[in-house]
């Protein structure tokens, strides 16, 4: 019976998935930008609009106005990923 269950929910989720395969292509590619996803991205990609960049987010490889950043900077702005969240080195 565990067994049964098991197979019919995978197969409902790859539906799901398979049906919805264009926004979880935007749902990757906004995390491999932004590394995060908030509610209301995610509401956005779900309605059909063009998700809206997160609270907060600066354009770190041109400092928001279309300016240069330094290499320096941008580390600044991205922390090293080999440290535990918020503490920097």
């Amino acid at each position: 019976e565990i067994r049964r269950i098991v197979d019919e929910q995978y197969g409902r989720a790859r539906r799901v998935i398979e049906a919805n395969q264009d926004k979880v292509e935007i749902m990757a590619g906004m995390l491999l930008e932004w590394e995060t996803l908030e509610t209301d991205q995610i509401n956005d990609i779900m309605e059909g609009r063009k998700p809206r960049p997160p609270y907060g987010f600066t354009d770190t490889t041109t400092g928001g106005d279309g300016t240069d950043t330094k290499a320096s900077d941008r580390a600044r702005v991205n922390p090293r990923m080999d440290s535990p969240a918020g503490e920097s080195r």
